[in-house]
């Protein structure tokens, strides 16, 4: 199988939300205790911490007015290399990672 051909045909979000839908359904068949407060306190600060890496780097790519669609990579205006970028790769990845990893500790 060709993986080129697979990697603008789906969207990282949607690949992001079907990991976490399997992860609830497993949830669901292996159930665990309820969530101590410190648990739901540490998904909290994950989720705010992906949403802020998420949102740094939106902002960043408005600020080039470049596109944020991996779908489309031809439609680039420029290569983002400051603001959140200075510190990861992919800060958008990241805030998705941090999302499921929220979920985890949930």
């Amino acid at each position: 199988m060709n993986t080129h051909a697979l990697e603008t045909r789906i969207p990282p979000p949607v690949v992001a939300l079907v990991v976490l839908l399997l992860m609830w359904n497993l949830a669901a068949w292996l159930p665990g205790p309820p969530a101590p407060g410190w648990q739901v306190s540490a998904a909290l600060t994950l989720v705010a911490t992906g949403a802020a890496f998420d949102l740094a780097a939106l902002w960043a790519f408005h600020r080039a007015r470049t596109t944020i669609n991996p779908m489309k990579p031809q439609a680039t205006a420029h290569l983002v290399t400051g603001g959140v970028y200075r510190l990861t790769r992919n800060p958008m990845y990241l805030g998705l990672g941090l999302f499921l990893s929220a979920a985890v500790v949930y």
